[in-house]
This record gives C-alpha cells, structure tokens and sequence, in this order.
C-alpha cells in the first residue's frame, strides 16, 4: 500500500489486491466524498463479473483490500453524475499514452505516461 499526505491534509492511499488482481484508489475529493477506485486486467475481470452486477462486482472486490476498508466505514455510495441510476461505472480495455509528460499545470506518471 501507498499513502501519501496530500497538502490540504487528507490521505491518498493505493492499495493491491490480496489475490493480485488489481489495485484500488482511495481518494479524497471533498471534505464530504472519497473516490474509491479498482483496476483490473480484463481477464480478472471476466471470471469475477459473470453473474453479478457491476455494483455487486464492485463491493465484492473490498474483501480483497486491507486498510481501504477501515477507512471507508460505513460510507454509502453517492448518485452518479447525473442524479439516477448506478454510482458505478466500468471503462473496459481503456488505454492511452499522452503525447507530453505535462505542462505548466500538471504532469502526467503512470503507464499513460509511458514509464
């Protein structure tokens, strides 16, 4: 696990799986809303998925986390962005390279940036 003081005090962690099938963000967006995030190799993904919903899939991958969990307590799902529906959201075979390491405002890290 990773854990990183951001500069207005909140914690950023990353966490693996304990099975080794991806890793998870947690990150605080406002003093009210965390994001809580898992990436996963397709191919991890399929076996996991079949029979589930993408809300059920994404609850069951906390038992495969360590710390996230005491920190999430018990924190409920917010709506997504457009107030209905899921608060979940999947993007499958997402992969991109950007064409610069940054700009004056930002920099990029990470496989998009091609390390």
């Amino acid at each position: 696990m990773v854990r990183l003081n951001l500069f207005w005090g909140s914690m950023l962690f990353m966490d693996y799986f304990s099975d080794n099938t991806g890793w998870c963000w947690y990150i605080p967006v406002n003093d009210d809303t965390i994001s809580v995030g898992f990436v996963m190799h397709e191919e991890f993904v399929k076996p996991k998925k079949q029979g589930r919903t993408l809300e059920q899939l994404y609850m069951e991958q906390f038992q495969f986390l360590s710390e996230v969990n005491s920190l999430r307590g018990d924190a409920t799902m917010v709506p997504n962005k457009e107030g209905k529906g899921s608060p979940v959201y999947m993007a499958s075979d997402y992969s991109y390279a950007a064409e610069d390491m940054g700009k004056l405002n930002y920099r990029i890290a990470g496989d998009s940036a091609g390390m």
